[in-house]
């Protein structure tokens, strides 16, 4: 494991630590030991916990598009917003 993950990892709680430890088998068997390893480091250092859905989400993005590539806006709704009274978000 990455010297930065294991230096987090050592530094969190018996609690804060039951998380990610059950789950990297999991994460490990569906996608590689090292994108685990890097996606669990990522999640700890934007949110400062391990949280499950936080490390799989960054899974899913760096296996998809990739960590640095802004989300697509997807489709002008703003139509939608004037039908039903309100403004455009």
């Amino acid at each position: 494991m990455p010297g930065s993950v294991a230096a987090r990892i050592d530094a969190m709680g018996a609690r804060a630590l039951s998380n990610p430890a059950a789950r990297m088998e999991r994460w490990c068997r569906s996608w590689s030991c090292d994108e685990a390893a890097a996606a669990l480091d990522e999640a700890l250092a934007r949110t400062g916990a391990a949280r499950g859905p936080d490390v799989e989400m960054t899974l899913a993005r760096m296996g998809g598009f990739g960590l640095g590539t802004a989300p697509d806006v997807g489709p002008d709704l703003s139509a939608y917003d004037g039908l039903l009274g309100g403004d455009a978000a």
